[in-house]
């Protein structure tokens, strides 16, 4: 990464106390401020992931999210065993991914477990998806996984 100077002007009170941290953990004022400008920057980063991991940022989410929706919609599915095989690899990711809370990922293997009844019933008649049958027991709780980005969206949000 290419290095640049910047000059900024700050109280003296803070030079002063960045100098003692600086000296304390055996480095120059420069060092200190660099690595506190770059851990911050780090933070900025993470903060635009709105799930807090990038396999969430991911085409692979988006495409597992936007089927969930639709599954919502319709039950029944026409895509090739190939795709849903796909979207039992995604959902295992998903549920392995320690970033979201436990009650979301559980949500997730709801989905994993059923697509997994769904490919080894595939191609047989009436074969649906039951995770999103909100008569089922054991269906998708959407509101938990849309109040959570929801959630997630807004943290770091300052409302005037």
């Amino acid at each position: 990464m290419k290095s640049s100077i910047v000059n900024v002007r700050i109280p003296l009170e803070i030079k002063n106390a960045l100098i003692k941290e600086a000296n304390q953990s055996g480095k120059n004022l420069s060092d200190n401020i660099r690595e506190i400008l770059t851990s911050h920057s780090h933070k900025l980063e993470n903060k635009d992931s709105i799930l807090g991991s990038e396999m969430y940022n991911t085409s692979e989410f988006i495409f597992l999210f936007a089927w969930i929706l639709e599954k919502r919609r319709c039950q029944d599915d026409d895509n090739k065993i190939d795709v849903i095989n796909d979207l039992k690899c995604i959902t295992y990711k998903v549920i392995n991914d320690e970033s979201l809370p436990i009650h979301i990922r559980e949500e997730f293997e709801k989905v994993h477990f059923d697509l997994k009844r769904y490919i080894k019933n595939f191609g047989s008649v009436n074969n649906s998806f039951d995770f999103c049958d909100p008569k089922n027991r054991q269906s998708f709780d959407y509101s938990h996984l849309l109040d959570h980005i929801r959630f997630k969206a807004f943290e770091n949000k300052m409302f005037s």
